[in-house]
């Protein structure tokens, strides 16, 4: 018994000290780059020793990876399912999107600016960071642009414009008020950035006349 008791303090002291170096990571390589962050810099925010880093991770890229892959499973994972064409009608699935960007924004911008400084940091690296976050984009893009088709088709959508267009508008627009948003350091504006932001990009991509917002049951 206390063997198992000491077996799960162990393990819990492990999972305590690998979070600390991970949250520490996410906000050093977010405010600094990855680059210009030290392994040391890294242990001395999570309150630990350069060498408990290197314990339990390898080397500063695989803990890169480790928060990219927190990024899948938090971010991409789930925006795939509301995309996904079993979701509900073209203009709900492209409103699931933006909403669960919108909540992400709030809860956890961490998970949704990481991405976007390792997709300039690494621009044209073709290095492991860059391919995991370039496939998460596209495949993202790929999900958009089939919501806008479909939309189109159902008359929902402007036609007029592309649909692989209006998905990288889509990206953009929700990167660059990510960015606006963690820039202007006023926490208290940011659901009213997002709202003025969807609020602009709905306008643009219906039909006029045409609600994008499903109404609640």
């Amino acid at each position: 018994m206390q063997k198992t008791q000491v077996r799960r303090t162990k393990q819990q002291q492990r999972e305590a000290s690998v979070a600390k170096i991970l949250d520490a990571a996410e906000h050093l390589f977010i405010t600094k780059g990855f680059h210009a962050t030290t392994t040391e810099e890294i242990g001395v925010r999570a309150g630990l020793t350069k060498g408990s880093v290197y314990f339990y991770f390898e080397d500063k890229t695989s803990l890169l990876l480790t928060l990219l892959e927190r990024v899948h499973a938090g971010v991409l994972v789930p925006l795939i399912e509301k995309l996904d064409e079993s979701s509900g009608t073209p203009a709900e699935r492209i409103w699931a999107f933006l909403s669960h960007q919108s909540k992400l924004a709030i809860e956890s911008p961490a998970m949704l600016l990481l991405p976007i400084i390792v997709s300039i940091e690494f621009a044209g690296t073709e290095e492991l960071p860059e391919k995991r976050v370039k496939w998460g984009y596209r495949r993202t893009a790929q999900l958009l642009a089939k919501a806008i088709v479909d939309g189109q088709a159902k008359g929902v959508f402007r036609a007029d414009l592309g649909a692989e267009q209006q998905a990288s508008m889509i990206l953009a627009l929700n990167d660059g008020t990510m960015l606006e948003w963690w820039r202007s350091s006023r926490e208290e504006t940011g659901k009213g950035l997002f709202d003025a932001m969807y609020a602009v990009l709905l306008s643009g991509i219906t039909v006029s006349g045409v609600d994008i917002k499903p109404r609640k049951r």
